[in-house]
């Protein structure tokens, strides 16, 4: 018996579940071939779900017992399995001294926990009745079992599919009337001698020279052979449930939306999308181990599908749900660029209450990829700390300063200014936007001399330094602009252009479109909103819609703006003479916060534009309040309401058609 307090035994208990955890990723590690690893898989977590069990049995004895009883039994065939032959493998050696010491504690363990840390389910609990997931992931409280530990492995590395060229016949030859003639024929031959029934065999005839008679078909096979085989009840909700699961996954995809898309039209993919969850769930939670081994299937890495699951799981009320998530996350390959993303993502969703207990011990892991996923989830949910993007800008490994600056702008509270001018003296072009950035969110000044510095100096694209000068510079920073595109123009000086909104500029821009610098037609577009195609290139105007005058007018989305310089100098030549140059204009009226606001809510523009005008509004405004555009749509609604409620509020600390800054100085 082991000795100690009944909370001592309660941490052993959690230890041997710890122990075995790591012993189940630890199987990731070992190269196919060297033992049988789906064996040991198995094994390991079957002992590692009676383990759980016992967890949540802990106040029926004589379940908490057979339950540790069951978990040390798989542990010790784990153990067997991994040691039938001598190795010189270290993971396999490191996963043997963990399932070693899990056995050591479970060989011990003969008394249930009397307290609890862990949350875990009952399936004879009191059945809750879920309420369908609407607008965001919610979490589904039900009575059910605890979910048995999985992993998927694949038992070869991934290699790209190589997929063959299909060659087609340059020609094909259709067979001639006569040939379709005989083909008929035979068919009616072969038709009318199943129908004959077989002449009686003659007296004295060899039997091995006659085809059997055909028995007759029972009415069963009958059925068979017109309906199919019945399907078992448990395998139609395993394909059900497999194909919510891959819709699940590409909705993940969708509603990230691209140039041309209105984020609003994408709230009914979310609908969606958690319904797909719901029905998962209706299946049965069985389902969900099983759901697993999908990612086994995969040839190739599928950072949706994973969303998908831990999403799914995240969405299930219980610490086990939590660990599964947890699981999956430390067995997938955070090195590729996809995949972070989607783990880091759907962690940012996870509706767990206990997920961001999980993501803060994973800000002081020994894994620097766990690192970066807990500060890009936690920044994204607006719980990091100054200090801990403090700790994290010191961070050994460069990705994870990466990841610690750009979660600079999501901070609960104000960064530090020595951090932000730590970003902006950086040589690494990523970490400077990113303090372009924080500086913008937190009214930092370094941020707008940095960029107007690398802008006088002619690099003005390198990290879009002078897009954000746009956003945050006052007048004075039109003979910087000028000086600029006239050294060296590039595609971010134009963009800069378009942001600034000086309709000085204009006459250069046509200048380039006429050279052939087509990138000049999103800036002509932005500051005079004309929308010119080549099939209207002459919009015509009431009195009221004049250009510059009159009420404001939001522009009609066109994905094919003309790019013949002439047709957009007939156009200014109408319409410049109600220009005022020292005014800021933006869409063909002059400039306002409700620009911003447009481009943010109701504008069909990439997320990132949709940053960048909610990046102008924090500069032009002093207010950081937050903004995440890859928030589900209510929430996207309700941080734009409280930005409306701000501007409105203040319509006379923010003048029209000026170039105000709440930077400090």
């Amino acid at each position: 018996m082991t000795g100690g307090s009944p909370r001592a035994r309660e941490h052993e208990l959690l230890a041997a579940r710890a122990l075995l955890d790591d012993a189940l990723l630890g199987l990731g590690k070992v190269e196919g071939g060297v033992f049988p690893r789906e064996e040991a898989l198995a094994r390991v977590s079957s002992s590692l779900g009676h383990v759980y069990q016992a967890l949540a049995a802990r106040a029926d004895y004589a379940s908490f017992r057979r339950e540790c009883s069951e978990a040390l039994a798989g542990a010790r065939e784990a153990l067997l399995t991994l040691q039938f032959r001598e190795h010189e493998d270290l993971p396999v050696l490191d996963t043997m001294r963990l399932v070693a010491q899990a056995i050591g504690i479970l060989n011990g363990t003969l008394h249930a926990p009397v307290e609890m840390e862990l949350d875990l389910p009952r399936a004879d609990g009191a059945p809750a009745t879920p309420r369908a997931s609407y607008g965001e992931p919610r979490v589904v409280s039900i009575a059910r079992g605890v979910l048995q530990p999985a992993l998927a492995f694949p038992t070869e590395d991934r290699v790209e599919l190589e997929i063959p060229a299909v060659v087609l016949p340059e020609t094909t030859v259709l067979p001639s009337m006569d040939e379709l003639e005989r083909m008929a024929r035979e068919a009616e031959d072969l038709a009318d001698a199943i129908d004959t029934p077989a002449a009686p065999r003659p007296e004295g005839a060899d039997p091995r020279e006659e085809p059997a008679t055909p028995r007759s078909l029972t009415p069963d096979e009958v059925d068979e052979a017109l309906f199919g085989v019945q399907r078992s009840i448990e395998d139609v909700l395993m394909e059900r449930a497999s194909d919510y699961l891959d819709e699940l996954g590409m909705m993940s995809r969708i509603r990230r939306p691209g140039a041309g898309f209105d984020w609003n039209d994408l709230a009914g993919v979310e609908d969606r999308l958690l319904a797909r969850i719901d029905a998962i769930l209706a299946c049965g939670d069985w389902v969900l181990p099983a759901l697993v081994s999908r990612l086994h299937e995969r040839p190739v890495a599928d950072p949706e599908m994973l969303w998908g699951l831990l999403l799914l799981f995240g969405s299930l009320a219980g610490d086990d749900a939590l660990d599964q998530i947890s699981r999956l996350t430390r067995a997938c390959d955070l090195t590729d660029v996809e995949v972070f993303d989607a783990v880091a993502d759907a962690w940012t969703h996870v509706p767990n209450a206990r997920a961001e207990t999980q993501l803060r011990r994973w800000l002081g892991s020994d894994e620097p990829d766990l690192r970066r996923v807990a500060l890009r989830s936690l920044g994204l949910r607006r719980h990091l700390h100054p200090d801990q993007i403090s700790v994290a800008l010191k961070d050994p490994e460069p990705s994870v300063r990466l990841e610690g600056a750009r979660a600079a702008t999501r901070a609960v509270s104000r960064v530090s200014a020595g951090d932000v001018n730590w970003m902006l003296a950086s040589e690494d072009e990523a970490i400077v936007i990113a303090g372009f950035e924080a500086g913008l969110v937190h009214g930092i000044g370094a941020a707008g001399w940095k960029a107007q510095r690398l802008t006088e100096e002619g690099r003005g694209e390198w990290a879009c330094a002078a897009i954000f000068l746009a956003l945050c510079g006052d007048e004075t920073m039109t003979d910087v602009l000028a000086s600029a595109v006239a050294t060296g123009p590039s595609a971010a000086l134009y963009e800069a252009i378009g942001w600034y909104g000086s309709v000085t500029f204009v006459d250069f821009l046509l200048g380039r479109l006429s050279d052939g610098e087509i990138a000049a037609v999103a800036a002509l577009q932005r500051i005079t909103g004309a929308t010119l195609t080549d099939d209207d290139p002459e919009p015509e105007y009431s009195e009221d819609d004049l250009p510059f005058a009159g009420e404001r007018r939001w522009p009609v989305f066109e994905p094919e703006l003309s790019v013949d310089a002439d047709v957009w100098k007939r156009w200014w030549t109408a319409h410049r003479s109600r220009v005022d140059p020292s005014l800021r204009y933006r869409h063909g009226h002059v400039f306002d916060l409700d620009d911003c606001l447009w481009e943010m809510e109701v504008a069909p523009a990439e997320n990132h534009m949709r940053w960048l005008a909610c990046l102008e509004l924090m500069a032009r405004t002093g207010s950081s309040l937050p903004f995440d555009p890859h928030l589900f749509a209510p929430s996207q609604r309700l941080q734009i309401a409280k930005w409306r409620e701000l501007v409105s509020s203040g319509r006379g600390r923010f003048p029209a058609g000026r170039w105000q800054t709440r930077l400090s100085s």
